[in-house]
């Protein structure tokens, strides 16, 4: 069996840590200047017969980096992940970032500026679109091949799994709010809701009541974990 470090569920199950990046999206604000770049990217998937689209950021400074690619959850997603004002998967980029990580985040298919129809795609055809990423991530040089890994939240942690199971290309793999095997978990961070939320019941009525999303403390606990991983032989 392939070795492999997991962080394995962040449950869903303490106080909120807003990052600045998250109040200004909330605020409909402009960002602040921030220590990395960020770029939109584009790659095809050639079997799949579709052009995918994302923003890479990348932590200032000299590379190369260790990746991750983030990998949405169910239905048409866009790479920020967003829900109503909410912006997770872009606080996660910036969070990242300024800890030294990259991020690749994408549109799915049919979404944002992707192409195709997000209707008509399998598992397969989702892990399909996650390996072009990790091609992509490879052949830049700011990006450390030997130290690229998955993000998956909710859904996407199920093609996370997938897609390492089958490729030594994958140094890590981040499930939050996922399905895990219990052997897997290395933290559990109570009272979060499933966009990591400090919350009173977990019901997704609550998202717009509180400001925020993807709580600081989780944020810090993957990239400190990220950061700890040796680099693939």
């Amino acid at each position: 069996m392939k070795s492999m470090s997991v962080l394995t569920r962040v449950a869903t199950t303490g106080a909120l840590i807003l990052s600045a990046l998250a109040t200004e999206l909330l605020a409909g604000q402009p960002p602040t200047p921030k220590p990395y770049r960020q770029e939109d990217v584009s790659y095809d998937n050639a079997k799949g017969g579709v052009h995918l689209a994302g923003t890479l950021t990348i932590p200032e400074g000299n590379g190369p980096f260790p990746a991750v690619l983030l990998i949405t959850g169910a239905g048409p997603q866009d790479r920020d992940e967003s829900i109503g004002p909410l912006k997770p998967f872009a606080v996660t980029a910036d969070a990242l970032a300024c800890a030294g990580v990259a991020s690749l985040r994408v549109d799915d298919r049919g979404t944002g500026q992707s192409t195709g129809d997000w209707l008509r795609v399998n598992y397969e055809g989702d892990s399909d679109d996650v390996r072009c990423g990790l091609a992509y991530l490879k052949g830049r040089p700011e990006i450390d091949g030997r130290r690229i890994g998955l993000l998956g939240h909710s859904e996407g942690g199920i093609i996370a799994a997938k897609v390492a199971a089958q490729s030594p290309d994958v140094a890590f793999i981040v499930l939050l709010a996922a399905g895990s095997n219990p052997d897997g978990v290395i933290r559990i961070v109570p009272g979060m809701n499933h966009i990591f939320q400090k919350c009173e019941t977990g019901d997704p009525s609550e998202f717009f009541q509180i400001q925020g999303c993807m709580d600081g403390e989780v944020l810090k606990i993957i990239s400190d974990w990220i950061l700890q991983r040796r680099p693939k032989a």
